[in-house]
């Protein structure tokens, strides 16, 4: 299983896509998909496609993201292969 790894220790490989946790002020700890930008010394958000959307001091810990639950998954009801999802 993976886990959390502090920013203080290391921060992911340029623009690797990562689950992030999210420190902001008078909110509970979020977790989001993301990556990480060494050039603009920021998070970007893969929903809302903006480049900085966090800075590197709301973001406490990162993890690389697990991999698919199956190689098969279904989608809308039918059965289909990674491939023609990914």
């Amino acid at each position: 299983m993976k886990k959390w790894i502090s920013v203080k220790d290391k921060y992911p490989v340029n623009h690797d896509y990562v689950l992030i946790v999210i420190l902001e002020d008078g909110c509970y700890p979020q977790a989001r998909q993301s990556y990480y930008s060494s050039v603009l010394k920021g998070w970007g958000d893969l929903n809302t496609q903006l480049e900085c959307e966090y800075s590197e001091e709301e973001v406490s810990h990162w993890m690389p993201l697990p991999e698919p639950p199956d190689d098969r998954i279904v989608n809308r009801g039918q059965l289909v292969e990674h491939d023609s999802v990914w």
